[in-house]
């Protein structure tokens, strides 16, 4: 029942050129984040307060 369904899924494409767009806006994209990743300033964690009261549990 399947096999005439495959016969349906071949497609010519005139131009391959939508594909590049979006392959190469994909990659620009993933290269500005890592721009962006590397340029965003670190916080320290806060970690524990070493003064902090322990917590007592009831």
């Amino acid at each position: 029942p399947l096999s005439s369904e495959a016969a349906a899924t071949h497609i010519e494409l005139s131009s391959a050129l939508p594909f590049v767009m979006i392959f190469l806006t994909t990659g620009i994209t993933l290269v500005l984040a890592l721009i962006v990743l590397a340029l965003m300033p670190e916080k320290e964690l806060r970690g524990r307060d070493e003064h902090a009261a322990p917590v007592l549990a009831e």
